[in-house]
């Protein structure tokens, strides 16, 4: 994500601005994802073996 950030703006704003946008897209897809997904008993109990959701031992 930092790189694709960083390599924009060297492109020009308007690709800048698009991959914010795009990452933004695609953070509120996982979070709405794991909302639906919480919702599973199946799903509850891999939670709770697995506790680092994105990046490990961070969050």
């Amino acid at each position: 994500v930092g790189l694709w950030i960083v390599s924009s703006w060297f492109l020009g704003e308007k690709h800048f601005f698009l991959i914010v946008a795009l990452v933004t897209v695609y953070g509120l897809r996982a979070w709405t994802e794991e909302r639906h997904l919480s919702q599973d008993p199946d799903y509850q109990a891999y939670k709770k073996k697995v506790p680092w959701k994105m990046i490990p031992r961070f969050f």
